[in-house]
């Protein structure tokens, strides 16, 4: 066998171009199939890693809304308590 044609065909110059176009264009089928794919994953995995950053933003908001009072914009704020009297360190 020579590039997969039988040895007792006659290896024109035709056949040889037939034989080669053959290959050449299974050769593009297969370029274009492994182009789109990488074109396919690269773009799920950059969807998939947004997914991601989008929801894990949204679970530390979820926890910084869960922890923070209600009464409390910011972690300097101190808390608003019932009692409108100043605190005292007297024991």
């Amino acid at each position: 066998m020579l590039f997969g044609i039988a040895e007792n065909w006659e290896l024109s110059p035709q056949v040889f171009r037939n034989f080669m176009y053959q290959k050449l264009k299974k050769r593009r089928v297969s370029q274009f199939i492994c182009y789109w794919s990488l074109v396919i994953g690269h773009w799920s995995l950059v969807i998939g890693h947004w997914l991601l950053v989008i929801g894990y933003w949204s679970l530390v908001q979820r926890h910084l809304k869960r922890t923070l009072n209600k009464g409390q914009k910011t972690l300097n704020e101190r808390p608003r308590t019932k009692d409108k009297r100043p605190r005292t360190n007297d024991k």
